[in-house]
């Protein structure tokens, strides 16, 4: 379909951009997913929220690194929605691991205590309910990397689970329109 093909080359652009550090073809894919989230058929396509969730997940990730989070949290804020609503419309643990780990940089971005519980929840539920989907562990593994030890995070716990992850990730065979990245992440 239409979408489906358009789903794929936004996807493989985001990847590019994200290799190259091209933040405006980054903000190009997002703005791309954003109106076509707001047609009437994306408004309740799953993977097409998802997208934009993530792009938005990617240059709000860039931004957070330049020190610039304050600019990453209005991002952030749209992404956990989209991911929200990609979950609520059948985009099950891949896209409640992508609102956990978005929640988990918003957390970090404000110093929300209450954001970063949501976060490690949404998390442990997506690896409940799809212990095997590489995806949610590299998420889970990068989110509690960066959550502090006292809440469930830590070095330690993050790096078992990005382990864990790479293992899923050698027979992984996910096709459009579920998710294909992670594994790159993972390694990092």
């Amino acid at each position: 379909t239409a979408q489906a093909i358009n789903r794929d080359s936004l996807r493989s652009a985001i990847e590019t951009a994200m290799a190259r550090s091209d933040w405006a073809a980054i903000d190009r894919a997002a703005a791309a997913l954003r109106a076509a989230t707001q047609a009437a058929p994306g408004r309740s396509d799953a993977w097409l929220q998802y997208d934009l969730a993530y792009a938005l997940h990617r240059r709000a990730s860039a931004l957070i690194i330049e020190d610039r989070a304050r600019d990453a949290r209005t991002m952030l804020e749209e992404a956990v929605a989209a991911a929200g609503r990609a979950r609520t419309l059948g985009g099950g643990a891949a896209a409640q691991a992508l609102e956990g780990a978005v929640t988990g940089q918003l957390a970090g971005a404000t110093g929300g205590l209450g954001h970063g519980r949501a976060s490690l929840r949404l998390l442990d539920e997506a690896v409940a309910a799809a212990p095997n989907d590489p995806r949610v562990a590299m998420l889970n593994g990068i989110t509690r990397v960066n959550a502090p030890a006292f809440a469930g995070g830590g070095a330690a716990r993050g790096e078992a689970e990005l382990r864990r992850a790479l293992r899923l990730f050698e027979t992984d065979r996910s096709a459009t329109p579920l998710p294909t990245w992670g594994r790159v992440d993972a390694h990092i």
